[in-house]
């Protein structure tokens, strides 16, 4: 089963990251290796002041990562992590 991202990408470009949140959400249940998604749902709990949930999301794929493919996440994604409130 593929993933097509122009969904929630369209959602984040209207503004709308509680609807393209959903969308990330909802395809990690199929796909809970692709790390892309995972980055994507913690810029948008970012964007909507979730910061504990972006931070849920880290450690998600961290642990995914690790356990499945003993690797840690991409320097992209520990730059969304770790970025300053400032850049948010």
């Amino acid at each position: 089963m593929r993933f097509r991202t122009r969904g929630p990408v369209q959602h984040e470009k209207n503004g709308q990251w509680e609807q393209a949140a959903a969308k990330y959400e909802r395809a990690l249940q199929f796909h809970h290796l692709r790390e892309d998604l995972f980055r994507q749902l913690m810029i948008c709990y970012e964007q909507l002041g979730r910061r504990t949930d972006a931070i849920t999301v880290y450690r998600r794929c961290e642990k995914m990562l690790t356990e499945a493919l003993h690797i840690k996440p991409s320097a992209s994604t520990r730059q969304v992590f770790t970025r300053p409130k400032a850049l948010r």
